[in-house]
């Protein structure tokens, strides 16, 4: 617990050594939350994850609204999902998200990609599967001898 201190006025405030601690704290979630990335997490973990830290910047006093929090994930979001970023950015220029909404809509999109990825893999196997005829050759003109004599042919 912070100790309490009088200030030159009389009133009674936190050490600045706890008012330093939570600043630095404060700091670092800020951080941690603009250098989020999905990595190999699935989209739910993702957002999961931003959430817990946009809380607990909350709970420090530190708000970040929706579409602060939906504009750093969408950054930190692979590569996979550009068409969905263009997409949502596209749609978000006339309309705000909650938080909420745009998470339905990603995972939606997660879904559909996974549904994709599923549907490449068992075309790929039955590809395998399948006979293939040999490459086409050409074929060679028959060997003809020529005249031995050296001479004309009659």
């Amino acid at each position: 617990m912070a100790r309490i201190h009088p200030n030159k006025s009389g009133m009674h405030s936190r050490s600045s050594s706890s008012i330093n601690l939570a600043r630095s704290h404060i700091a670092h979630m800020r951080r941690e939350l603009q250098t989020i990335t999905q990595g190999s997490k699935n989209c739910s973990t993702y957002l999961e994850d931003a959430k817990s830290i946009t809380d607990q910047l909350a709970a420090a006093g530190k708000i970040i609204d929706d579409q602060d929090l939906i504009s750093l994930i969408l950054g930190g979001l692979n590569q996979e999902y550009n068409s969905f970023i263009t997409s949502f950015n596209f749609v978000s220029k006339d309309n705000e998200f909650t938080f909420e909404d745009f998470r339905a809509e990603l995972l939606s999109h997660e879904s559909l990609l996974e549904t994709q990825r599923s549907t490449m893999v068992s075309n790929t196997t039955f590809a395998f599967a399948a006979n293939k005829k040999p490459p086409f050759t050409a074929k060679k003109k028959p060997y003809i001898p020529s005249n031995r004599s050296g001479g004309p042919q009659q």
